[in-house]
């Protein structure tokens, strides 16, 4: 005896009404059995598949909302006093001057003028530059210009120490191997903040209080891996007028097991997994003025090469 394996399409459409109506009256979910049975009234029916379906659409949308919850906000975020073993890393800061500031002595008038232009240049601005005409052809290198003729950090910001500030001394920790040093960055000539010493998580507050001879000055915090603040981001600070500043930093760690989240569901970065924002922003201004004028502004060289990324171009002249 053969079986007959294509039966018609009229037996198909009655084999799955009755499975479908049986399914629906043997099904555990509360509420499913009673609008399916025919045999109560329709109002009875009309309630339970009213109470049915909302209390479906109620868990579809927890489950929505859940999973949403997840993807943005999968961890939950408390504070460990016992925590012993965190490398604490401290910010970059930087102490910036504007183009004015700089020491002029034995340069013209018009020379000064076309300097402070080309020091406090901004990202699209066009310069005159009728005037470089005027120049000395001995300049060639405007970054060692501009390193020369910036102050130097020891000679207008004074570090103070405990014993100047005694009543500080039991609330904040100083460093005895800090201090100030000259660098290029994308917002000028700078004076940055150098410490050497590692904290613990229950030492002192870190504390730095200095004094300057030069206002105003504008006062930069960074990430530990960026190059420096970009000429158009608003510092922390600008004093016009010597004033006390305190800076408390707080910070958030992070153990390993996150990184098994997307980086879209924890919202940060490991270091070393990518570049940060303002260097990722930086070597974007500057790839598209390269293509533009195949030239970069005197910032970005260094002994004739891309500052950031050498092996992506290299200029023929400064």
């Amino acid at each position: 005896m053969k079986y007959n394996y294509l039966p018609p399409l009229s037996n198909i459409r009655s084999s799955l009404k009755t499975r479908s109506r049986e399914y629906i009256l043997e099904n555990s979910l509360h509420g499913v059995p009673y609008f399916a049975d025919p045999t109560r009234p329709l109002c009875e029916r009309g309630v339970w598949f009213v109470l049915t379906m909302a209390s479906v659409g109620a868990t579809i949308f927890t489950i929505i909302t859940i999973w949403n919850k997840f993807q943005e906000e999968p961890t939950v975020t408390g504070l460990d006093t016992e925590v012993s073993d965190v490398e604490i890393t401290f910010p970059q800061v930087f102490v910036c001057f504007d183009g004015n500031k700089l020491n002029y002595s034995g340069v013209n008038d018009l020379e000064k003028k076309f300097y402070e232009k080309i020091y406090d240049w901004q990202w699209g601005e066009e310069i005159n530059n009728t005037i470089e005409g005027t120049i000395p052809k001995t300049v060639k290198n405007y970054r060692e210009i501009f390193a020369r003729l910036a102050p130097d950090c020891d000679a207008v910001l004074t570090m103070f120490l405990p014993e100047d500030l005694p009543y500080l001394t039991p609330r904040y920790l100083f460093f005895f191997d800090s201090k100030f040093v000259k660098v290029i960055t994308p917002a000028g000539i700078c004076c940055k903040y150098i410490v050497t010493t590692v904290l613990g998580i229950k030492d002192n507050p870190w504390g730095i209080i200095f004094s300057s001879a030069i206002y105003p000055f504008r006062l930069y915090l960074m990430n530990p891996s960026d190059v420096g603040p970009m000429r158009d981001a608003s510092p922390v600070l600008k004093l016009r007028r010597a004033a006390r500043v305190r800076l408390e930093v707080h910070y958030t760690y992070a153990t390993s097991d996150l990184k098994m989240l997307s980086r879209y569901q924890r919202q940060c970065y490991y270091e070393g997994e990518q570049s940060t924002y303002n260097n990722c922003r930086l070597n974007c201004v500057s790839n598209d003025i390269f293509k533009k004028c195949r030239c970069l502004p005197w910032f970005l060289i260094e002994n004739g090469r891309f500052k950031l990324r050498p092996w992506r171009m290299r200029l023929k002249k400064i």
